[in-house]
């Protein structure tokens, strides 16, 4: 399951990896003035047991109302403003979850919030003791900083260069040299035309893809390192055209590739 949610600024309509139609227009969280983000951050720490992989920065998409979470598979990290205050949760599996409680208020500033530990469910979980050992773990919302994919030192740039080619039918436009923008975790988008360019890393992977949205998108995979994004982009992942106005898209653009680089 892809995890980007969050793809533009303003009021403008992209795609994603998967070719899911996404806004970024702010939320209606509690009718805050300014508005709360559609990406909202939490660093966890002190997890152990089946949650000790989700120490660390997390960022969080917006999903419906005061409603922010991030997944990974089958786990994920979640913020949720509900009862009149913030709780948040990290779960391995539906029946492995730790969550955190704080006090009622901060309607709009979830990272003034103190989260306490409130409960936990062992009953999936491969470590048994993955509760007990949790329960001093901090939850802490806080506010983004720029570009955190993958906590890379020094950071990823915030523009990226995909060079496509060999591109056909509806993503003909996109090919050549087109600079991207960094806009959300691990994801750097750009529109070209009626195209939108995206490279992205998730699951231990780094990707290319252009669509026009929903079932017209072309994806291909490119390195493995999580800092190291350079590289040619070659390895055929999914290709779909059933929304193409070129049905034929996808045979023409078999032999497409993608160049990242950093200038």
């Amino acid at each position: 399951m892809a995890v980007h949610l969050k793809y533009g600024t303003g009021d403008s309509l992209l795609y994603g990896p998967n070719g899911h139609m996404v806004y970024d227009c702010g939320t209606a969280c509690n009718a805050c003035d300014p508005a709360l983000p559609a990406t909202l951050c939490v660093v966890l720490s002190g997890l152990a047991g089946d949650f000790a992989a989700y120490n660390g920065l997390h960022e969080l998409p917006w999903v419906t109302g005061c409603h922010w979470v991030v997944e990974y598979g089958d786990a994920w990290v979640s913020l949720t403003f509900t009862g009149g205050h913030w709780e948040g949760s990290v779960g391995a599996d539906t029946d492995c979850s730790i969550h955190f409680a704080a006090a009622d208020g901060d309607d709009c500033a979830p990272w003034d919030a103190a989260f306490a530990y409130s409960s936990c469910t062992v009953t999936a979980c491969t470590d048994a003791d993955s509760c007990t050992d949790s329960a001093s773990a901090v939850f802490q919302a806080v506010e983004c900083p720029d570009n955190t994919c993958n906590a890379c030192d020094p950071a990823i740039p915030d523009t990226l260069y995909a060079t496509w080619s060999s591109l056909a039918g509806d993503w003909a436009a996109a090919n050549g040299k087109t600079a991207l923008t960094w806009v959300s975790t691990c994801v750097w988008q750009a529109v070209v035309g009626s195209v939108t360019v995206s490279v992205w890393y998730y699951g231990g992977t780094w990707g290319a893809d252009v669509s026009t949205g929903g079932f017209c998108t072309l994806r291909r995979d490119g390195p493995n390192t999580a800092c190291a994004p350079e590289g040619t982009y070659s390895s055929e992942i999914d290709c779909s055209d059933v929304a193409c106005t070129d049905h034929d898209s996808c045979e023409d653009s078999s032999g497409a590739t993608c160049v990242v680089s950093y200038t």
